[in-house]
């Protein structure tokens, strides 16, 4: 029973944090594509317009789900652009309970930490998509989660949108480095050094994926400057 509140107030919690978070979209109105996708979309508003999303290839593109919720929130809401808001609001809120909820399952460490912060970086990346320093922490809250994959796309876009960010060449770096991906792991490490010449741990970093790769002579070189920037910096 314990367990159970507890899940159910760090649930309520997230909830809570994305409504505060997302709280003044409540009061905007359509923006962007809405008009083409909704509003003056004629299969939303068609009495037989669910058929022609699922069965036909009228939609611009065939994704039936997303299209049928439009219908059924035109019939509820109309040209009320609140309405709308509220479902993809909530939509998101229970989104990132679920990725709370799978990896606290699992046992993930920190899963609740992970998703809470996951909500909270894409909310910063849909409002600035060119935020490089956003794209680096979600993806340290994917590598909370486990999810590699994702954490490897994030750190690729933050370097896309700022190849000088040394944060970003090292998580992406050590993240390589524990699939064994060496060879790729050493420009990023090597990029980091000579970014930031004191940053002792990525000399230390790139003489470790050096060694191995057999590559003795220069990994000596690189663990020896670690050693001494470590040194220097005490």
């Amino acid at each position: 029973m314990y367990v159970t509140s507890v899940r159910v107030k760090k649930a309520g919690a997230i909830v809570l944090l994305t409504l505060v978070v997302y709280g003044p979209v409540f009061t905007g109105g359509f923006i962007w594509d809405d008009d083409n996708l909704v509003t003056n979309n004629a299969l939303v508003k068609m009495t037989d317009g669910l058929h022609r999303m699922w069965f036909t290839t009228e939609a611009p593109d065939y994704d039936p789900v997303m299209y049928s919720s439009w219908w059924l929130e035109w019939r509820l809401w109309g040209h009320n652009a609140r309405g709308y808001h509220v479902v993809n609001v909530l939509l998101h809120a229970a989104s990132a309970v679920l990725l709370w909820l799978v990896p606290e399952r699992l046992q993930v460490p920190g899963a609740w930490l992970a998703a809470e912060a996951i909500a909270h970086y894409r909310l910063a990346l849909a409002m600035k998509p060119d935020f490089a320093n956003a794209h680096n922490n979600l993806g340290n809250a994917w590598e909370g989660l486990g999810n590699s994959a994702a954490a490897l796309q994030e750190y690729r876009q933050a370097l896309e949108i700022n190849p000088r960010d040394v944060d970003a060449l090292r998580n992406f770096g050590l993240l390589l480095a524990r699939q064994g991906r060496w060879e790729e792991a050493v420009p990023l490490f090597a990029g980091a050094a000579r970014l930031k010449p004191e940053f002792a741990e990525a000399y230390h970093n790139c003489g470790l994926a050096l060694k191995k790769l057999g590559r003795l002579q220069d990994a000596a070189v690189y663990l020896e400057t670690a050693r001494e920037k470590a040194a220097a910096n005490r």
